[in-house]
């Protein structure tokens, strides 16, 4: 559990280091950045875990369930979008859920 909780905040550190070293006239505030890339990594932990509940559980496939996991996912991509990344879901639940591209680099989210 460290070791995981060691690399979300490795992926967090590394994507606003990338994210701060854009040009100043198209670059989000560091205080923006911080908080988008701190958001995101805390809905990538709930994702994973409905995730894994999909794949298990009968109750977790109910339409309120999966809205709800919806409203999720489009709260990750407003704010990939609100720090000017892509976004990519992988609702697989062996992988890390949220994957941020920026300039050729990645960081997993989960």
């Amino acid at each position: 559990m460290a070791k995981e909780r060691n690399a979300s905040v490795i992926a967090q550190l590394e994507l606003v280091a990338l994210l701060v070293n854009q040009p100043e006239g198209n670059r989000p505030s560091l205080f923006d950045i911080t908080n988008a890339v701190y958001d995101m990594a805390k809905l990538a932990k709930v994702l994973h875990k409905r995730y894994e509940a999909s794949c298990g559980y009968q109750w977790a496939c109910a339409g309120k369930y999966e809205r709800r996991t919806a409203n999720i996912e489009a709260q990750v991509k407003a704010l990939a979008e609100s720090i000017g990344v892509e976004y990519e879901r992988q609702g697989d639940p062996r992988g890390w859920p949220v994957i941020i591209k920026f300039n050729g680099h990645e960081s997993r989210l989960g």
